[in-house]
């Protein structure tokens, strides 16, 4: 499997939860509501909401690395396009990384397209990547994700090592999220009352077929963050796994603490992580904006 955001493959370390992860998962045929999101994503033509995606164009890279050492785990370059009406875009983003994630031996490249639709909840179309061996090109693993919008089905489809697994269908719903989405679907959270006691928005992350975990995104307030692509001043996102009667057990205390920041002036994109990115004992990771551009908007 591809690289998601967080430098992870789903085999590798059921994303942000390592050892934690069977807790969370939840049946195949689960599906989640659409989040709360902002009402109306397009209202800039009347002089009210911003798009979250004002530009034709934006491009820029990110870094992940360990903060306590300075080790860089990867980069990753990428492009966005943004298509059609205000009030029903379409967004391709095109993404290139390289590096060696947390228990990698050797250096990997990988390469994923997003495609997604706000009409005016997310669209998910597709989601495709592949990851190949630095040193001599050869591909080692490959993932599509696939929505049929008129029947509400997620096809997965996946190949490590040269095991191409069955594809999975699942049951499809705008609250569901790929994981590879993550920070780009931040900005659609309802940040119009600009505090901390904005209604938090609960979605399903979908990390591979078999690993899907309701989480909260919840905002806890502003804060200024420097960054090599700038200073910018921050709405606090705080993500949490959705325990259920868990949370009245132990076990709440060790679920790892992930904290997203994003600009607090529309568009709303991401600035940085912090959390874990690999699997049980892994270390807390920043990820972080090292170059952000963007064209004119209209």
């Amino acid at each position: 499997m591809t690289r998601n955001l967080l430098g992870l493959s789903g085999r590798q370390s059921g994303f942000l939860f390592g050892a934690l992860t069977a807790v969370f998962l939840l049946p195949h045929a689960d599906a989640a509501a659409p989040p709360q999101v902002r009402p109306s994503l397009q209202r800039q033509r009347t002089g009210g909401e911003i798009s979250p995606w004002p530009s034709s164009w934006e491009k820029g890279s990110y870094r992940a690395f360990i903060p306590t050492t300075g080790e860089l785990l990867w980069e990753v370059d990428w492009e966005t396009t943004a298509e059609g009406e205000p009030d029903r875009r379409t967004i391709k983003i095109n993404e290139k990384g390289r590096g060696r994630p947390l228990r990698y031996k050797e250096l990997v490249i990988w390469e994923k397209q997003m495609v997604f639709q706000l009409a005016p909840h997310m669209q998910l179309f597709s989601v495709e990547g592949s990851r190949c061996r630095s040193s001599d090109g050869a591909r080692i693993s490959w993932m599509a994700i696939r929505v049929d919008p008129k029947s509400d089905k997620l096809s997965y489809r996946e190949s490590e090592e040269g095991e191409t697994k069955e594809e999975v269908t699942l049951a499809y719903s705008p609250g569901v999220l790929p994981d590879e989405l993550l920070f780009h679907w931040i900005r659609l959270l309802p940040f119009s009352s600009g505090s901390s006691g904005t209604a938090p928005s609960d979605f399903l992350l979908l990390i591979s077929p078999s690993r899907r975990i309701r989480i909260r995104a919840s905002i806890r307030g502003r804060e200024v963050v420097a960054t090599p692509a700038g200073t910018f001043l921050c709405y606090q996102v705080e993500l949490s796994p959705r325990l259920g009667p868990l949370s009245a057990t132990p076990l709440k205390a060790l679920v790892p603490k992930m904290m997203l920041w994003c600009a607090s002036e529309p568009p709303h994109f991401w600035v940085r992580y912090r959390g874990p990115v690999g699997g049980p004992g892994s270390p807390q990771a920043v990820i972080e904006l090292v170059k952000f551009q963007r064209g004119p908007e209209g």
